[in-house]
């Protein structure tokens, strides 16, 4: 085999290895994605009315519990200080799966 060729082999190789860790690591890379990407309108407006109307809403953690009143007073200075950022950080690191507000799921938006 000439050295052109082992070259063209090598390079596939990498790629192949390369396409295989991408792959195989897609979820986490979305999941990082989704958790450090700016917030939507659609996000700020429905945590606005959440703030606006904290006894209308309603928040679960991974386990189904309502944490609502822990989530509120964790946030709510996040929230006066226009730092939707730092809200979904929170909702990350605490395990928040659902969040509700008038029959509206944040998951809906």
């Amino acid at each position: 085999m000439t050295g052109k060729k082992k070259a063209v082999i090598a390079v596939i190789a990498v790629l192949v290895v390369v396409a295989a860790i991408v792959i195989y690591n897609l979820p986490d890379i979305s999941a990082w994605m989704e958790k450090n990407s700016a917030p939507s309108e659609d996000f700020v407006e429905f945590f606005t009315g959440f703030y606006e109307e904290p006894d209308r809403c309603s928040v679960l953690d991974e386990n189904g519990m309502d944490v609502t009143d822990e989530f509120y007073d964790a946030t709510v200075g996040f929230y006066e200080d226009g730092d939707f950022k730092s809200i979904i950080d929170y909702m990350w690191d605490n395990g928040i799966i659902e969040a509700s507000c008038a029959g509206e799921s944040l998951q809906d938006i």
